[in-house]
Parts: structure tokens; sequence; C-alpha cells
């Protein structure tokens, strides 16, 4: 079951946890949707940024760490729709990303970057004079096991403290509340923004969420 988001003609991105190399979504919007690549919930660090529909829905392309030239870059005009969902994948795998439509194996947009950082968020846009509505597949963590370690490998400074860290490295995180209290003061995320988790890990707080199957 898709997490639907609105986003603003605003250029700031909201963020979501990655995993497993690939981010699958569906977007309407008459032009811009941007996507970043990061290791963390912020976008003011290590990025690397994919546009779709740029330059008024007549180009895509992938820029690193804000700076131009593009690192690469296609034609496609139309690609965005203000009027229906269109779908589209984002992988990175062995240091490579790539950019494609739904149903495609084909990518559209292909960049090696060499020795890319552990992405370990997607945060999504619209911005230039457009508004989205974004309906965002969920790759769940399927286990308490999956989420600590996940926790555990995030940079520290987004700990609350040495010893959610440590808890988190040693698996003694013992109850559902805990996990969740440890993820959101990790990053900095409400409920809403943490699709992937199954509901059976974080209780009541995934209420936003639901994947039609339990433990």
């Amino acid at each position: 079951m898709p997490i639907e988001i609105n986003t603003p003609d605003k250029l700031e991105y909201q963020f979501f946890p990655a995993r497993g190399g690939l981010f699958t979504f569906k977007v309407r919007s008459p032009k811009d949707a941007h996507l970043a690549l990061t290791p963390a919930p912020e976008d003011t660090g290590p990025i690397y940024e994919i546009f779709l529909g740029g330059w008024e829905n007549t180009k895509s392309v992938i820029r690193k760490n804000r700076q131009k030239p593009e690192v690469a870059q296609v034609r496609t005009p139309g690609i965005l729709n203000a009027n229906e969902f269109r779908g589209f994948w984002v992988r990175w795998y062995d240091n490579v990303i790539t950019v494609g439509r739904e149903g495609t194996a084909a990518a559209l947009l292909s960049y090696d970057a060499g020795s890319l950082f552990p992405v370990k968020f997607v945060g999504i846009c619209t911005g230039w004079g457009a508004s989205g509505s974004w309906q965002l597949d969920g790759g769940y963590l399927q286990s308490k096991t999956e989420l600590e370690d996940w926790v555990s490998e995030l940079p520290e400074e987004y700990y609350s403290n040495r010893k959610d860290r440590q808890e988190a490295k040693d698996g003694e995180i013992t109850s559902n509340k805990n996990v969740w209290n440890i993820f959101a003061a990790t990053t900095k995320l409400s409920p809403f923004h943490f699709p992937t988790a199954h509901p059976c890990i974080l209780g009541f707080e995934a209420q936003y969420y639901v994947s039609g199957r339990c433990c």
C-alpha cells in the first residue's frame, strides 16, 4: 500500500528512509519533481539530486552536490503530467545511480559515482512553479532486528546520546516503543515520515501506514 505525500511549490525536501538500493514511486506534477539521495535526512552534506521534468518539463538530470554541470542529463519532453500519476524507479547499486520509468527496465539516466556514500534517505520535493502529489512504495523493514541494524549504521551525530547508539549496536532495544524513540530521536522524523517499518515493529505509531498483513 503506497504512502501518499503532497509537496508544495517549495524547494524543501521531505526525507524518507531508504533501503535495498531501490526507491519506486509515482508522481503527478506539471514539472520539476526533485529527488535527493543522501546519507542523512538533510540536504547540507553529500547529495545526489535527480530532477525529473525540469526546464519546463523538457529535461531530466542527475546533479552532484548541487554543482553544475550535471553529471547526467537527457531530454524528456512531457515526462510529467499535471493530471495523471507517472511511475518511476531510482536504483543505486555498485556505485551506479540509475533512473527509469515504471514498467521499463532500461534506464533513462545513469551515472557511475565511483565511490557512492551509503544512501540512507531519499528526499522528495517540487518547485519552480509546480506542486505535486506522490505515491511512495514502502520497502518494509521486516523485523525489529532490521530496524536496529538500520539505526546502528547511521552517523553518530544523529543519535540523541551515546546510550541510544550503544543500545542499537548491542541489540538491547527491548520494546517497540524504545525502537521508535531511538529512531525518532536519531533521524528527527515524525511517524508519518517513516513508511518503511512494519506496523508490528512500531506499534500504534505506525497507524499512518498499514501494510494489510501482520506478524
